[in-house]
C-alpha cells in the first residue's frame, strides 16, 4: 500500500514539475538558497554536501559555483549501492556518472565525518521532516550509518502535508521551499514530536536564528 502511494506521489509530483518553466524553477531556487544561505547552520558549516541537479530538481549548478571558492563543496557519487561525496572546486572537469548525474572527474573523497551538512534532493517533503526520494534508496542508507545534519530542499509543490514513510526512510533535520523554512532540530528524526515546526506547508516560519 505504501509502495503504491508512493508512486502515484511521485508521478503526480513530476507532472507538476514538467509544468514549470525554467525561469519560474531558476526563481524558486533563488528564494531558497537566499533563505538558506542566511541560516545559523549554513553560515557556520565549512565541509558542505550537494547535489548537481537534474531537469526535474530545484536548481543547484548557480548556487555551487557561487560558494565554491568560499566553502569545500563536494557532490555525492554512486558506485554500485553505496554513495560517497567528492569535491567540486570551480572550472572542474565534470563527467557523467549514474543516472546520468554529473559529477567531478578523478576528484578525491571526503570522510563523512567531516562534512557540516548535506543539502539533500527529494521528490517531496512535508512539515515533519519526511522525505520522499526517487526509490533508489541511497541517501537513507548513507544517512543510517553518518548522522550529518541535512537539510531538504524542494519546489513550493513538493511540500506536501503528509510524505508515505517506511521505517527505513529517514527523516531531514530542515526544509527549505520558496515559502519559508521549518527546523526539526534532530527530534523528528527521532520519532518524536517536532518543536517549532509549523503546521501548514505553505504558512512557513522561521524558526532558525538569521542573526
Amino acid at each position: 500500500m505504501i509502495l503504491t502511494k508512493k508512486r502515484r506521489l511521485r508521478l503526480g509530483i513530476r507532472q507538476q514539475t514538467a509544468l514549470l518553466s525554467r525561469q519560474e524553477k531558476l526563481s524558486q531556487s533563488q528564494t531558497v538558497f537566499s533563505i538558506l544561505e542566511k541560516t545559523t547552520v549554513f553560515r557556520k558549516s565549512r565541509n558542505i554536501g550537494f547535489f548537481w541537479s537534474l531537469t526535474d530538481e530545484l536548481p543547484t549548478q548557480d548556487v555551487i559555483r557561487k560558494w565554491a571558492g568560499r566553502k569545500n563543496i563536494f557532490l555525492p557519487r554512486t558506485e554500485g549501492d553505496e554513495m560517497h561525496f567528492v569535491r567540486y572546486r570551480e572550472g572542474c572537469e565534470m563527467e557523467e556518472g549514474d543516472f546520468r548525474i554529473l559529477v567531478p572527474a578523478g576528484a578525491d573523497r571526503i570522510d563523512p565525518a567531516d562534512l557540516d551538512i548535506i543539502i539533500v534532493p527529494g521528490v517531496a517533503f512535508d512539515s515533519n521532516g519526511r522525505r520522499l526520494g526517487k526509490g533508489k534508496g541511497y541517501y537513507d542508507r548513507f544517512l543510517e550509518r553518518h548522522g550529518i545534519y541535512t537539510v531538504g530542499v524542494c519546489f513550493y509543490h513538493q511540500l506536501i502535508a503528509e510524505v508515505p514513510s517506511e521505517p527505513h526512510d529517514r527523516r531531514v533535520d530542515m526544509v527549505v521551499s520558496p515559502g519559508g523554512l521549518l527546523v526539526n532540530t534532530g527530534t523528528a528524526a527521532k520519532g518524536k514530536p517536532s518543536d517549532g515546526v509549523c503546521p501548514s506547508p505553505r504558512d512557513l516560519c522561521l524558526k532558525e536564528s538569521l542573526a
